[in-house]
């Protein structure tokens, strides 16, 4: 019994929250962009490495097997009802202009594929499921905090502010932000709005019981929002 290994306490999540708020800042402000999925995809598994050896089970982080084909068909179902969402709001032009991206322009089918099928899924849906809804969920309540999903969720909406400030340029819906305000307005809306997603994609989790379901609702969700940006920009 003396050579279990303690579960993770206060130290541990302020641990890895402290990780993922450096690594915020690598990748949206020193990583090359061809290094984005493979050094996120060696970033979980470090993150997962983290919430195995403070003695969480594979299950605990969202990992494990059992619910793999449920969580499939759950997550589909909740990214394609979320994609008909999306594209309705492109359709209605007062929205369409939030989906307009100056960085979309001149993209050529490659580039978007590569964004739909690589990058988004496996770059930023599969790391940041991992990241929130896997480890950073999982030691918040091994803890024994509270509130595990709303303040993960608080967290994954401050993940998005670089890339939010990042795209205020690039986005023609940005443009009525000339006043400093009015710019803060629109990143606080963004940090709120993927909070909000955040909550969503933490009852996937415990619908299905792990990470299949969340990972494949966000890549759809996210992949479905940047095709139909492409579309526009096209």
């Amino acid at each position: 019994m003396g050579g279990e290994r303690p579960g993770p306490g206060r130290a541990t999540v302020a641990s890895v929250v402290g990780l993922l708020a450096m690594w915020n800042l690598v990748v949206n402000l020193a990583l090359p962009s061809v290094a984005y999925v493979p050094a996120n995809a060696l970033a979980a598994a470090g993150l997962l490495l983290i919430g195995r050896r403070r003695a969480l089970s594979w299950a605990q982080l969202g990992v494990g097997r059992d619910q793999a084909g449920a969580g499939l068909r759950l997550g589909i179902a909740a990214g394609a009802a979320i994609a008909v969402v999306i594209g309705g709001l492109v359709a209605w032009p007062w929205s369409r202009r939030f989906f307009e991206d100056g960085s979309l322009v001149g993209v050529g089918v490659a580039g978007m594929l590569y964004q739909v099928l690589v990058r988004i899924p496996l770059g930023t849906a599969l790391f940041e499921e991992v990241a929130f809804r896997g480890v950073l969920l999982g030691v918040w309540r091994r803890a024994g905090l509270r509130a595990a999903g709303p303040a993960t969720s608080a967290l994954f909406g401050l993940w998005h502010v670089l890339p939010s400030l990042g795209r205020l340029d690039l986005n023609p819906a940005g443009g009525y932000a000339v006043t400093l305000a009015a710019e803060a307005g629109i990143v606080a809306g963004a940090v709120a709005f993927t909070a909000i997603a955040g909550l969503g994609f933490v009852w996937l989790r415990e619908r299905s019981g792990g990470l299949v379901a969340p990972t494949c609702a966000h890549a759809m969700v996210n992949s479905s929002a940047y095709l139909l940006g492409w579309l526009v920009a096209g």
